[in-house]
């Protein structure tokens, strides 16, 4: 009998121990704690993920992601993003880096491109299916232009509730354009903590002309005394392109004359020399008005224009 009774035992035994092999252990990856708060804030606010702008990378690879994840504070804040593996880091033509993550791994995740161009009046149309997965965070990279993104997102929840965006920074503010269903976290002091000069840095406007048309202009003053220019439709028509140099009144740091040659493709081959004086206002808008020389806007011919950092 009392053989009997052990031999039962070890059965059970072993098929106990045969399950736990099949279950890998019998246990669930561990979530990070981030990870866990992150999904848990985004559930609450009634999203179906979570996004954010992490920052430009031109460099493109594994490292470099991970430097800008350190600088910004990612990697401390929400330490999950730095394992992301590599099969779930998507790229696309481009340098803006944004992580998309959903509220748990029973939802779905699909990234594809999205094409804008005459053959969809360029209103833009889902193109080629770049990655299909469960509900892991996921990192992706694109966006060639501020005005042309070319990802787009969707997040399919378990009950067929879905959202589909197209992650990129808005004009307006330089961060990232969110809709109803995206929870954003993205970490704005310390994105907004730029430093070097108040006139540093990647500026962009939008203008509305009298015969309905837009422009997009976009200025870029560095460090180092260098300067670029361009104003092109929204379609993606470039105007005109220019770089070069500025100088600097002594004594005044926002009175600027700019030395702008056309730059290569440029459908305008004469150079600019402009005289602007700049006003700050906070850390993301400056305001421009045009004191002589060649009207580098023409709406300045009306008075100041203001331009909104660009962030990346």
């Amino acid at each position: 009998m009392a053989r009997k009774i052990s031999a039962i035992v070890l059965a059970i035994c072993l098929v106990f121990s045969f399950a736990a092999c099949e279950n890998g252990g019998g246990e669930e990856p561990q979530v990070p704690e981030s990870l866990t708060a992150l999904r848990n804030a985004a559930a609450e606010s009634g999203s179906i993920c979570a996004a954010a702008y992490l920052g430009a990378d031109f460099v493109r690879s594994e490292s470099s992601i991970d430097e800008i994840l350190d600088a910004v504070g990612y990697s401390e804040s929400y330490d999950f993003i730095k394992d992301i593996p590599a099969e779930r880091r998507i790229q696309c033509e481009g340098a803006e880096l944004y992580c998309i993550v959903p509220l748990d791994r029973n939802y779905k995740v699909r990234v594809s491109e999205y094409v804008i161009d005459e053959s969809n009046d360029y209103t833009g149309a889902e193109g080629e299916v770049l990655y299909e997965g469960a509900g892991d965070p996921i990192i992706i990279q694109g966006n060639v232009s501020d005005i042309m993104p070319n990802m787009l997102v969707t997040v399919t929840a378990p009950d067929d509730r879905s959202v589909q965006f197209s992650p990129s920074l808005s004009l307006y503010n330089g961060m990232m354009s969110f809709q109803e269903g995206v929870y954003d976290f993205i970490m704005y002091d310390e994105m907004l903590d730029i430093e070097g000069g108040d006139l540093y840095g990647d500026w962009a406007s939008e203008m509305e002309r009298e015969d309905g048309s837009s422009v997009i202009y976009f200025l870029s003053i560095y460090d180092d005394s260098s300067a670029t220019f361009m104003a092109m439709h929204p379609g993606g028509e470039l105007l005109g392109s220019f770089t070069g140099t500025y100088s600097s009144e002594e004594g005044n740091p926002y009175l600027l004359t700019f030395h702008l040659k056309p730059a290569e493709g440029s459908p305008v081959t004469e150079p600019i020399e402009s005289v602007c004086r700049f006003a700050v206002e906070g850390e993301n808008f400056i305001w421009i008005d045009h004191i002589s020389g060649d009207m580098m806007m023409d709406e300045l011919e009306g008075g100041s224009l203001l331009l909104t950092r660009t962030v990346g």
